[in-house]
């Protein structure tokens, strides 16, 4: 993306289409036309910029009302109550079959789970629910964070987010939305 467009994640008027045209966006114009160490330069502005960018996003979601709450999950028991809530009886042998520690979503990608909502109206789920008390998390790396959320937080506030698969899911497990990093596709599925 280029630099002057990274303000643009957190406006309302950018449709999610606009958004994603806006991040296929190459950073520079040209790459035959400039040097390994103007490019290293380039991608170490690119990478401070981002930096900032998360931290303008953590000031956003404070003042919208995201307040971090204790919890002591470690990624690995977070993944492991995930799969007990929304993998249903499915056997070890399945799931490897799928891939699951590879990718949770493959559970909704490879149709494991028929009681799904897609794209639009996972968002509207998921802007409708109850997030007062939900776990964050990426299957990879990272903590995992336990947030309350005001209602007022809408999927597009999120787009920073884009770049990584995140998972959403209340505190009893009873929902769960999924962000992947290419955000062609959304689910929200209740158990």
């Amino acid at each position: 993306m280029k630099k002057n467009n990274w303000s643009k994640w957190k406006d309302s008027n950018i449709t999610d289409e606009q958004w994603i045209q806006l991040r296929e966006e190459p950073c520079i114009d040209n790459y035959l036309d400039i040097s390994d160490e103007e490019f290293r330069v380039l991608s170490l502005e690119e990478l401070k910029e981002e930096e900032h960018q998360l931290e303008l996003l953590k000031e956003y979601l404070y003042d919208l009302g995201v307040r971090q709450l204790p919890t002591d999950l470690t990624l690995d028991e977070i993944k492991e109550k995930w799969k007990a809530a929304f993998c249903g009886n499915m056997s070890k042998k399945e799931m490897k079959k799928i891939h699951i520690d590879r990718y949770l979503w493959h559970l909704f990608s490879y149709e494991k789970v028929t009681d799904i909502l897609l794209n639009d109206e996972a968002k509207r789920q998921f802007e409708c629910a109850d997030k007062s008390d939900i776990y964050i998390f990426n299957q990879h790396d990272g903590p995992v964070c336990r947030i309350s959320v005001p209602s007022t937080l809408q999927c597009y506030m999120l787009r920073l987010l884009y770049f990584e698969d995140y998972y959403f899911v209340d505190a009893n497990f009873t929902w769960t939305f999924v962000l992947p990093h290419d955000y062609d596709i959304l689910w929200y599925s209740l158990r």
